[in-house]
This record gives C-alpha cells, structure tokens and sequence, in this order.
C-alpha cells in the first residue's frame, strides 16, 4: 500500500443484499446462450426462454409497483385534513359551555373524548396505509401463492 495505489474498493454488507434486475436477466441470458450451444431445442432451454421472460415482466412490474399512487395519497390527505377539521370544528364554532354539575357528568365527557380521539387515529391510520396496502393486493393478485406470509 506504501506504493502510492489507492485501496481496493471495500463491498457494503447491503450490496448482497439486494437484488438488481438487470444484473439478473443479464445471467439468465448468458446460461439461456450456453444451454442453446451445447444443448440446442432442449426443454432446458424453453425453461430458461420462460425464466427469462418472467425476468423481463418481473422488472418492469417491479418498477410499476415502486411508483407513487397519486390519487390515493391526495385522497387520503384529504380525508385526514377533513377528518380533523371535523373533529375540531365544535371547539372553534359552536359555543360549548361545560356545565358540568358532578363527577359522572365530567367523567362521561371525558370517555366520549377518549372514545373520538381513538376513532380519529384508527382512521388516520386507515387512510395512511392505504396505498401501502393497494400495492400488497396488486402483488398478491399478480403472484398468486407469493405473499410472504407463513401458513
């Protein structure tokens, strides 16, 4: 190292850990080329013909699956902002007086309080998820069988 090179590149633990699509079809193509060589109108090599195909589709429903769904997000941005504004308007709008005579009264408020602050988050977390979950069904209906879930 003293001789004035510079030092190999060190690999990152992530760089084996992901999976480049056309690193992939690139190697399904050069064994579809030495199965053609060696074993020409093989079924070995209708089975890498067809492999490669799913490579193909597999990146490009890849790349669909990664891009944003607009209209789900603005959607939801827009029930959330809505939701809310709901939920607040009665303390800015209507004029509340808190009459409260006695505990029970006070502690009925308080739970009724509780209970819309929990519905609030439950359907912000709804609407969060949405696209998320969108895209789950997408690959589940295109890759039947391949949920990642164990049975």
């Amino acid at each position: 190292m003293t001789t004035g090179e510079p030092a190999p590149a060190r690999r990152t633990k992530t760089e084996f850990r992901t999976l480049r699509p056309d690193h992939i079809v690139t190697t399904i193509e050069s064994v579809l080329d030495r199965i053609e060589t060696r074993f020409p109108g093989s079924g070995l090599g209708r089975v890498c013909c067809e492999l490669l195909e799913i490579g193909n589709h597999a990146e490009a429903f890849t790349v669909s699956l990664r891009r944003p769904i607009y209209v789900i997000r603005v959607f939801s941005w827009l029930l959330i902002v809505g939701l809310v504004a709901l939920a607040l308007a009665p303390f800015f709008f209507v004029d509340v007086s808190l009459g409260l005579s006695n505990l029970g009264e006070l502690m009925q408020a308080i739970e009724a309080t509780l209970n819309e602050v929990v519905l609030l988050g439950l359907a912000i977390v709804f609407l969060v998820t949405w696209e998320r979950r969108t895209r789950w069904r997408t690959w589940c209906r295109v890759c039947p069988g391949r949920s990642g879930r164990r049975s």
